[in-house]
């Protein structure tokens, strides 16, 4: 049986409504639960701001915009699509992101995983980032991994030191047989701009495994974008998938 998205909203209004029932009549239930014209709903205090769609907050002071969004804790920010957030004073504005503890901001990264234990001065000035990026190759031009596998970079903050640890790993998909793995390691920051992006000393790569030592990988600082790139060399006439797990530690000051 296919259910369609009004099955699944009816169910959550009666489920919303039972609850409301269930609270005894010196309770105000408003303070407690809500559903808005948008399908979204809430339990415990009522968010600061809520134009949410299809999204659920629960907690106290949290602010949700966005689309298919859940968000838990306290004086959260959730503004982009497809997230989950839980802790407190965090900002996640990037899609398909997760979020937890204290003071954390994906900043618009795409489907990252953050996490903070505080801050010194504002969101995300000292946090954990965990990102994925892909792409493929058929020839041996490099070519820059994204996060979309397209378009969408790792772009740095100002004022902000990372250091990174990068694991790639490239398999030959037209043909069994050859396969590789490498690490990037090293730290990168950018000061007032995009064009003061600049790595800081020599990037340490490891290659850990490689059937053809004609493959390689790269670690540079993009200028243009202020961003963090990642550059893989294939083969020619040889399809390769190439995926990057990428792990930076941030501090902005």
């Amino acid at each position: 049986m296919i259910l369609d998205r009004d099955y699944y909203r009816r169910n959550q209004t009666d489920a919303l409504l039972a609850l409301k029932q269930s609270l005894s009549d010196k309770d105000e239930v408003d303070g407690y639960v809500g559903i808005n014209a948008n399908g979204s709903s809430f339990i415990g205090s009522a968010p600061v701001t809520w134009t949410a769609t299809n999204s659920i907050t629960v907690g106290n002071s949290n602010t949700q915009s966005g689309y298919s969004n859940a968000q838990s804790g306290n004086s959260n920010t959730q503004s982009g699509y497809i997230g989950l957030q839980s802790g407190s004073n965090n900002t996640q504005s990037g899609d398909s992101g997760l979020q937890s503890g204290d003071s954390a901001n994906d900043f618009g990264l795409r489907a990252a995983r953050t996490h903070a234990a505080g801050k010194f001065a504002a969101s995300g000035d000292a946090q954990i980032i965990e990102l994925v990026a892909r792409r493929d190759t058929a020839d041996a031009t490099p070519a820059e991994l994204f996060l979309d596998g397209s378009s969408v970079r790792c772009v740095l903050q100002n004022d902000s030191t990372y250091s990174f640890s990068i694991l790639v790993a490239a398999r030959r998909t037209d043909a069994d047989g050859e396969s590789a793995a490498y690490k990037l390691e090293g730290c990168i920051d950018r000061n007032a701009n995009v064009a003061s992006t600049a790595m800081v000393g020599t990037v340490l790569k490891t290659v850990l495994a490689e059937d053809n030592t004609a493959w390689d990988v790269s670690a540079t600082a993009d200028t243009t974008n202020g961003a963090l790139a990642i550059t893989v060399t294939g083969e020619a006439a040889k399809t390769i998938y190439w995926v990057a797990y990428i792990t930076l530690v941030q501090v902005t000051g």
